[in-house]
């Protein structure tokens, strides 16, 4: 999957973002070939988030945005982590989910299984997570 270099992320709905930071190029051999086997394990998983109603985007910056319901923004920053490539689980309203390194197709299930709240009776594509109360600035 191609990282998208030339604008920021903007992120409005579950939302799996797998990102590779340009710092990935200044990785020894083996942490190189852990970065090719976690782009692969995620080319595997696909698929099944979108068979949840998860959009899966990539990026190479060092930030994304997310859009919560209310329209508030807010920056999420992915530089300066352990590693320069991972994925960040999104759902706008909710804290994120990053994890960085390397994750195998069951992992990333698994991961997303448990932040999605996917219901195995409910119809595969929604998530099962309860609409936030979102707090405005000057609520009163």
């Amino acid at each position: 999957m191609p990282a998208d270099t030339s604008s920021l992320l903007v992120v409005r709905g579950p939302t799996v973002v797998i990102f590779n930071l340009r710092a990935a190029d200044t990785l020894d051999d083996e942490a190189a070939q852990d970065a090719e086997d976690f782009r692969a394990y995620v080319q595997l998983v696909e698929p099944e988030f979108s068979r949840h109603g998860v959009t899966v985007a990539s990026t190479a910056r060092d930030s994304i945005r997310v859009e919560t319901p209310a329209g508030l923004l807010r920056t999420v920053m992915l530089g300066g982590l352990d590693f320069p490539y991972g994925v960040v689980l999104v759902d706008p309203g909710y804290p994120e989910q990053i994890m960085t390194g390397l994750s195998t197709d069951d992992e990333l299930i698994d991961a997303a299984d448990d932040y999605f709240q996917w219901d195995e009776e409910a119809p595969a594509d929604t998530t099962q997570r309860t609409a936030a109360l979102t707090l405005r600035p000057n609520w009163r």
